[in-house]
């Protein structure tokens, strides 16, 4: 009985991914039946009013047009061609968004939106409550894999937390792109909360290796641009670092399908190449639930996380959801957080001259290391059991 239980599992799974492919492959073919690109509701307007006015759009190519091909006839200012979709980030002007709005060839155009982080509450009690302490003896199983922090950056000085184990360290903030470190202080936070390694306040595996890839400024900001260019980024070095989990502690301010979203194709692409991708489900919670269409979040594919707070008991009775912890339905049908873990009153080390704990001192509970609450904390924890998970190589 249990045998067949779990083939009936294994055949709803495959049956839910071949449905979800069967709806990429008929978004695909509408486009080659000359249908026009998908836009967002209003570029279109914005762009007919403002003809000369610039506009930083995402611009993806239907299957079998490359990013070249997009680039060409795109006519703009090129920022990035992308690997991990078939698209670019250029600016053009309204006259030209409008030209490029009735060509087939084109997929989406969609405004480059700003990504902002997910957000940070302790209650030291979060790694017993999740089983963090079952993870260690998994530790002397062989080589980890790394987990790939897409975010702020990570302080590679705090060799207290993290010792030699960051692997590799990329900056793809366009708009700072001579930056090194932390400025903000956010992707040092997730990193320890995933992999640090302090007595005091360690992480859920604290010997995996991590690679830092910066997307956010000294205030969090993104441009969803960058954070395709680090799955751009993944993808191309995933062998090199044995990357197999990437956490994005972060969330698109612009509302879509993931049938049509580029940030959601990317991350889509890294799934399909092996690397589980764990994303925030936000901080905008609000009684009855909200629209959860915000990417990478919205994506199936992606495993989204939101926030519990435990009570401070080891027991999982008494967990609540925090009440800023998003849940709902995208805009596709798809229920999101898919999981929850304790994300309230979390301690991580923090360099001392980043924005956050210059922002909130109250918060810092010893020299480097201050707690905040969100689920970008909530998220971390399953990034890092996922990495701490034996894997069977195929073939």
């Amino acid at each position: 009985m249990d045998l067949l239980k779990r083939r009936g599992t294994r055949a709803l799974v495959i049956s839910a991914v071949a449905l979800l492919a069967a709806v990429g492959e008929t978004a695909q073919a509408a486009h080659t039946e000359k249908v026009p690109p998908w836009t967002p509701p209003g570029l279109l307007d914005n762009g007919r009013a403002n003809p000369q006015q610039s506009f930083r759009v995402i611009i993806s190519g239907v299957r079998g047009v490359s990013s070249d091909d997009v680039a060409a006839v795109a006519h703009g200012r090129l920022g990035r061609a992308f690997s991990s979709i078939n698209g670019i980030v250029t600016t053009i002007n309204g006259a030209q968004l409008l030209a490029l709005a009735h060509n087939p060839n084109i997929l989406s155009i969609v405004p480059d939106a700003p990504v902002a982080p997910a957000g940070l509450e302790e209650a030291s009690l979060w790694r017993p409550a999740i089983g963090a302490t079952r993870v260690a003896p998994l530790l002397g199983w062989g080589k980890l894999p790394a987990i790939a922090i897409v975010d702020s950056g990570v302080d590679s000085t705090r060799t207290q937390d993290f010792g030699s184990r960051i692997v590799a360290s990329v900056n793809l903030n366009s708009d700072n792109p001579n930056a090194t470190g932390d400025a903000e202080g956010h992707g040092t936070m997730v990193a320890g909360i995933a992999a640090g390694a302090s007595p005091s306040y360690p992480g859920v595996v604290p010997t995996a290796p991590i690679v830092s890839v910066r997307t956010a400024d000294a205030n969090g900001a993104s441009h969803m641009s960058d954070v395709i260019a680090a799955c751009d980024w993944i993808l191309k070095n995933q062998s090199a670092y044995n990357i197999r989990v990437a956490n994005l502690s972060l969330v698109s301010e612009a509302q879509s399908s993931f049938v049509n979203d580029p940030l959601d194709a990317a991350v889509e692409k890294l799934w399909f190449h092996g690397v589980v991708v764990v994303a925030a489900a936000g901080n905008f919670g609000q009684p009855g639930g909200v629209s959860m269409t915000h990417a990478p979040g919205n994506d199936p594919f992606v495993i989204t996380v939101g926030a519990l707070d435990t009570n401070g008991t080891l027991g999982t009775a008494d967990d609540v959801a925090a009440p800023w912890s998003a849940y709902g339905h995208t805009g596709d049908g798809f229920r999101k957080p898919d999981i929850s873990a304790p994300g309230r009153w979390i301690v991580a080390p923090v360099p001392l001259a980043a924005t956050l704990p210059a922002a909130a001192p109250a918060r810092i509970v010893s020299p480097g290391y201050m707690w905040m609450s969100g689920t970008s904390r909530s998220v971390t924890a399953p990034a890092a059991r996922e990495s701490s998970t034996p894997r069977r190589r195929s073939g």
